[in-house]
C-alpha cells in the first residue's frame, strides 16, 4: 500500500494528553501518513509539546490559528489534507498500533467511502473502562452485509452510530466531492458532518476491533462544555433537517431523523444528571454471541416521545418548506 492517509488532531489546551496521543500515532505500523496538528488558541503549553515532537519526526505539522472552536479547526486541517484517505481523531485520544494500517486495508479491499471502528472508553477521574458500542455484524442497526448503504437502512441511518467523526476513516475526495465539512459550534459540531457522510455514501463498511482509547469525563473536554452549550445541539440538529429538506431526503429517512432528536436529547439529560460518562447509563445486554445496545432508540411508526416542541416537526408537510441550504460555522 502507497496510500497517503491525513489524520487531522485539532487541540485546545490538552498538554496532558496531546503527547500521548502523539507517540501513539508516530507508532503506528503504517507509516505513510501526514499528521496535521492545529492549534485553536490554547493558552498552555500543548503547542510547545507538538513542536518538540514534531522535531524528530517530519510528517507532523503545525498550524495555529485563534480560537474558533474544533469544528472550524478540522476545516482548516483538512483544507491542508493531501491524503487519499482521513481520519479525524481527538487530541486526547490514544490508539492502537495498527489503527491506520487495519482501517486503510478494509477501504481499500472494499473500494468504501466510510470505515467504522471502535474502542474502549476510559473515565479519567474513576479509572473505569467500558467498551464502546460495537460495529459491523455486532450492532444491530447494522445491515447484514459487509458494504452497505443509506438505501439499506433508510429507517436506521443516523442509528448507525454515535454521531462523532474521531471513529470512522473517509475517503478524502468523497468529501469534497460532496461539500461536507464541520460546523463552527462550540459542541455537537461533527453531528451534521457524520449524518451527511452516511447519506451520501454509497460504499460504507467496518472494522469491529478496538483500536481506539476514547478519554471521558475530561473537565476540559467538550463533552463538559455540552452541559453549557446546550443551544449547539439544536442548531445542529436543525441544520441537518434543514439539509435533509433540501436534498429532497428529509421524508425518506424522517423515523431516523426524529429518533435522532430523542437519542441526542436524552443523551444531554444523562450528562447533565449523570457523572458524565453516559455511555455507562446505556444498556447492553448479551444475548448468546451476538451483542446489542440497547439505545434510546423509539420507533417512531408507533409511538413518539418527542418533547412538546418537536412534535410540529411530523404534523408539518416538508415539501411546502421553502428553506435556504447552507451551514453554520466557517468554511476554509
Amino acid at each position: 500500500m502507497k496510500e497517503l492517509v491525513s489524520v487531522i488532531i485539532p487541540f485546545y489546551n490538552e498538554e496532558q494528553y496531546i503527547g500521548d496521543c502523539l507517540i501513539s500515532l508516530i507508532k503506528q505500523t503504517y507509516k505513510n501518513i501526514e499528521i496535521i496538528c492545529v492549534d485553536d488558541g490554547s493558552t498552555d503549553n500543548g503547542a510547545m509539546i507538538v513542536k518538540a515532537i514534531q522535531q524528530s519526526d517530519s510528517r507532523i505539522s503545525l498550524i495555529q490559528q485563534e480560537n474558533m472552536n474544533a469544528g472550524t479547526a478540522r476545516n482548516v486541517g483538512f483544507s491542508k489534507a493531501k491524503g487519499e484517505y482521513v481520519l479525524f481523531l481527538d487530541s486526547d485520544d490514544f490508539f492502537s498500533p495498527s489503527m491506520v494500517e487495519r482501517m486503510l486495508n478494509k477501504a481499500l479491499s472494499t473500494n468504501s467511502d466510510i470505515v467504522f471502528c471502535t474502542g474502549y472508553g476510559l473515565n479519567v477521574i474513576t479509572k473505569e473502562t467500558y467498551m464502546m458500542p460495537p460495529v459491523g455484524k455486532d450492532n444491530a442497526s447494522f445491515p447484514n452485509k459487509e458494504v452497505f448503504s443509506s438505501a439499506d437502512t433508510t429507517d436506521g441511518i443516523f442509528q448507525l452510530s454515535v454521531t462523532w467523526a474521531w471513529d470512522k476513516m473517509y475517503r478524502t475526495d468523497f468529501i469534497r466531492k460532496n461539500d461536507i465539512f464541520f460546523q463552527g459550534t462550540k459542541v455537537c459540531n461533527d453531528l451534521v458532518f457524520v449524518c451527511l457522510s452516511y447519506l451520501f455514501s454509497e460504499r460504507i463498511t467496518s472494522v469491529n476491533q478496538h483500536f481506539i482509547c476514547h478519554r471521558t469525563n475530561i473537565a476540559s473536554s467538550l463533552y463538559s462544555a455540552g452541559e453549557r452549550n446546550w443551544k449547539c445541539l439544536f442548531e445542529a440538529l436543525s441544520e441537518l433537517e434543514n439539509r435533509l429538506i433540501c436534498e429532497d431526503l428529509y421524508n425518506k429517512h424522517r423515523i431516523s431523523f426524529l429518533n435522532l432528536v430523542v437519542e441526542n436529547i436524552v443523551y444531554y439529560l444523562l450528562m447533565r444528571f449523570t457523572d458524565g460518562n453516559c455511555f455507562n447509563s446505556f444498556c447492553y445486554q448479551q444475548r448468546g454471541t451476538e451483542r446489542k445496545a440497547a439505545y434510546f432508540r423509539t420507533d417512531i411508526k408507533t409511538k413518539c416521545f418527542l418533547p412538546r416542541s418537536y412534535k410540529h416537526i411530523q404534523r408539518k408537510r416538508i415539501p411546502d418548506r421553502k428553506r435556504k441550504c447552507g451551514y453554520y460555522g466557517a468554511r476554509f
